[in-house]
């Protein structure tokens, strides 16, 4: 038998396929963090847990710092990355947390000071071009521990260009992003808050 649509259904059926991709791309980001927030801490015998407060986001600049350290320095191991991007974040965003001199003390011991100061040196360069990207959507964040708040946004700009451009989505695709991503599980920003980013982002054609 033949089901027909009302508009409504089929604006609704998108929303929900919108909103469940971006919980699966949060989803990814926040167990990579758990990950290699476990790793790092049995590798620097120090527990990282604060970083779990931004979940997603904190995944979001792990995954590339990791990807860049397993490329360029091919004799670390897994644990040893994790323990390196974990650090490089935690002093980026932590500098004040007096915890870090421990396991700085064990990287030290591992002669992996260099490695750590490029890490550190891709995360704040990935941070500069974060927060630039942040003001190109009428965010300005004046606290160093507002940007991973915002971070998680990294890999789903993507996804919400990619559903706002679609021509196949039929009626008003910003509402429609809006409630997707209002409805989604992972999402702890306002409602303002969301309704400006995407508002921005449907109107800016280059990011970069």
């Amino acid at each position: 038998m033949k089901v027909i649509l009302t508009e409504s259904q089929h604006r609704l059926l998108i929303a929900e396929d919108f909103k469940q991709s971006v919980d699966d791309i949060l989803n990814n980001s926040y167990n990579f963090t758990k990950d290699i927030v476990s790793q790092a801490g049995k590798q620097l015998k120090q527990s990282f847990q604060f970083l779990l407060t931004y979940g997603a986001g904190i995944g979001s600049l792990a995954r590339p710092l990791s990807d860049y350290l397993e490329g360029k320095y091919t004799y670390l191991t897994k644990e040893e990355i994790a323990g390196l991007v974990v650090m490089a974040i935690s002093m980026l965003y932590y500098q004040h947390k007096g915890e870090l001199k421990k396991p700085l003390e064990l990287i030290k011991l591992k002669g992996q000071i260099s490695e750590l100061e490029d890490v550190l040196s891709k995360a704040q360069s990935m941070d500069k071009r974060f927060r630039k990207l942040l003001r190109q959507l009428g965010i300005y964040v004046y606290n160093i521990l507002d940007v991973p708040a915002y971070t998680f946004l990294l890999p789903v700009i993507p996804l919400i260009i990619s559903f706002l451009t679609d021509p196949t989505n039929s009626g008003d695709k910003l509402e429609m992003a809006i409630n997707g991503l209002l409805n989604s599980t992972l999402l702890t920003l306002s409602a303002a808050t969301v309704r400006k980013i995407l508002d921005r982002l449907s109107r800016i054609k280059n990011l970069r």
